[in-house]
């Protein structure tokens, strides 16, 4: 059993890589689109589409891998730190703000300029997300 909670641990950090990562790209692709010309705007699509699904799938990743390495490792949540109950907070906020992100992301794919303020605001609120997480997490396993 230790070796398949090995592999879900591994799998586990490559969904957070995927969605970190991809989302510390998108923070770069985000305000090029917003400034460029319409041909750069449409080239930029393309890669924001790949990366907002590399997040997208990460994530997935991170929401069945955690509970499952939770459940098998430490017999369920209730034996798990204050610690452990903030980084969840913390992740619930994160997938809310993706959410939003992601719909202003389609707004302004649409043209509807209005939504470039939430979308950048998602942006940076995902990043510093992401870093607590992973900061609350050490703390909460004893890293």
């Amino acid at each position: 059993m230790s070796s398949f909670i090995n592999l879900l641990i591994w799998a586990h950090l490559i969904g957070l890589a995927m969605a970190v990562g991809s989302g510390m790209a998108l923070s770069q692709v985000g305000p090029r689109i917003a400034k460029g010309d319409e041909k750069q705007r449409e080239a930029l699509w393309d890669v924001y589409g790949a990366l907002i699904r590399l997040v997208h799938g990460g994530l997935g990743v991170l929401l069945i891998t955690g509970p499952l390495i939770v459940w098998l490792r430490y017999e369920g949540f209730s034996g798990l730190d204050m610690w452990f109950s903030i980084k969840m907070a913390l992740v619930v906020i994160l997938l809310i703000s993706v959410l939003v992100g992601t719909r202003a992301g389609k707004k302004l794919r649409g043209g509807d300029m209005s939504a470039r303020n939430t979308t950048q605001r998602a942006g940076m609120l995902n990043g510093i997300l992401g870093i607590l997480i992973v900061l609350t997490a050490a703390f909460s396993f004893n890293a």
